[in-house]
């Protein structure tokens, strides 16, 4: 490696090339993923575009991967490898070319599902969400389609939008890629009467977390137990609330309310938003 630095040192020393000489680099343009390995080639051309003999090409380079001095490039992270290709032409001076490789991440290895089981009620609907991600954990972005192993049970679309029809079990597959992840769904036949959510009301100032309990009950007045709420923010002054009933408090001041929905009943719970604290 050192040797290696010390001769393109030394090549950077001698002048430019004569005018109409130049380097050719192939691919001019080229993408590989994480842990793979491209072979580049370069060739220097005259004036003519002839081939120039006795041109020795020197390689080097880095970013997000390694440059070997064979021309092989290998992808180390997601982003981008700066390749240069190097020479001293024989009575004509140095040329040099340099192209960049895009470095994307490797094919999904595994799918992260937002929620791993469910327990809904008869007629309730839900939206799955997840994230596909290489061996490297990297983010990949491939489409999520989902299928349902009982659906008279829970019906599901392929983009994740399933509904519970009737009391029972089944397991909906999410698949990215290779990568799948599966989510237990238990269908209730009890029908959701009532949702009260504590605490009722909140004043809080900006950055301040609040975590919510939603209890919901039959016409009867008996809790259900267990039920997977939808929680959402009727206003820009909250962020989105967590699956789990945290809402967090951005800058706006004023009141809000932050919805929940379980089956076809839903309640809100407001909340008086101030200033932040000084230190």
């Amino acid at each position: 490696m050192v040797v290696g630095f010390l001769l393109v040192a030394v090549l950077q020393q001698q002048p430019p090339a004569a005018s109409g000489v130049r380097m050719e680099v192939s691919p001019a343009q080229a993408e590989l993923q994480v842990g793979q390995t491209l072979q580049m080639s370069a060739r220097v051309l005259d004036a003519k575009g002839a081939v120039v003999p006795g041109a020795r090409i020197i390689w080097f380079g880095g970013g997000d991967g390694s440059v070997d001095s064979t021309g092989v490039v290998r992808g180390g992270f997601r982003g981008y490898v700066n390749v240069v290709a190097m020479a001293v032409v024989p009575g004509s001076g140095r040329v040099s070319e340099q192209v960049r490789v895009r470095v994307t991440p490797a094919p999904a290895a595994k799918l992260d599902l937002a929620v791993t089981s469910l327990k809904l009620a008869v007629g309730s609907r839900y939206s799955l969400t997840g994230t596909p991600k290489s061996v490297n954990d990297d983010i990949r972005y491939d489409p999520i389609t989902y299928a349902s192993s009982a659906p008279t049970v829970v019906s599901v679309t392929p983009d994740g939008r399933l509904q519970a029809l009737r009391a029972g079990s089944a397991t909906i597959t999410g698949a990215a890629g290779s990568a799948t992840a599966r989510v237990t769904v238990d269908v209730v036949a009890a029908t959701p009467a009532s949702v009260t959510l504590s605490p009722a009301t909140t004043s809080v100032r900006t950055g301040d977390v609040v975590r919510y309990t939603a209890t919901v009950k039959d016409r009867a007045g008996r809790v259900i137990e267990g039920l997977t709420p939808r929680w959402s923010v009727a206003a820009v002054g909250l962020t989105a609330a967590s699956r789990s009933g945290a809402g967090c408090r951005s800058r706006n001041g004023g009141p809000r309310s932050g919805p929940t929905r379980t089956g076809s009943v839903s309640t809100t719970a407001p909340s008086q938003i101030g200033s932040t604290r000084s230190t």
